[in-house]
């Protein structure tokens, strides 16, 4: 289960287009953004709209998901949190990013059998997530783009 956060901005083929000309740092301008813009929408998404599993708590809590198994959440996160010991999870994590013909597009999610059912259920959490997340996402780029043109003004590219 994905959800595609496809960054249509005007004209930003041609920036594309004219980054690569300056070489790969410029790539890894758009890879760092997009990698911390994934791990905003994580966060987001479990700190939001997931809630932990209290012991003889129903499954389900108000607007909620409930983490049971700390499964799903870890995909998210593609980190090994919640006091666990294995990895279970943290290989499910999708984190894909390619050139469209209208821009630059990622593709954030989980391979976890359940994340479907859910999203497009009844406690959808990638979606709001990503919606509640857009401020954010576009400071990130504009930081990283910040970064990226200072170090290429200092000619330490």
């Amino acid at each position: 289960m994905t959800v595609n956060a496809a960054y249509k901005t005007q004209g930003v083929t041609a920036l594309i287009n004219s980054l690569d000309q300056l070489g790969s740092s410029s790539a890894r301008f758009f890879v760092l953004a997009l990698a911390d813009s994934f791990r905003e929408v994580g966060l987001r998404s479990v700190g939001s709209h997931m809630v932990k599993n209290v012991i003889k708590a129903p499954r389900i809590q108000g607007d909620k998901l409930n983490i049971r198994t700390g499964r799903l959440a870890r995909s998210l996160l593609a980190a090994a949190e919640f006091n666990q010991s294995d990895n279970v999870g943290v290989n499910e994590s999708i984190q894909q990013m390619r050139i469209g013909p209208s821009g630059f597009i990622g593709e954030f999610g989980s391979s976890v059998p359940y994340a479907r059912v859910h999203e497009r259920g009844r406690f959808p959490f990638l979606k709001p997530a990503l919606e509640d997340s857009v401020d954010e996402i576009q400071s990130i780029f504009r930081r990283r783009f910040f970064q990226w043109a200072q170090t290429f003004e200092h000619g330490r590219i």
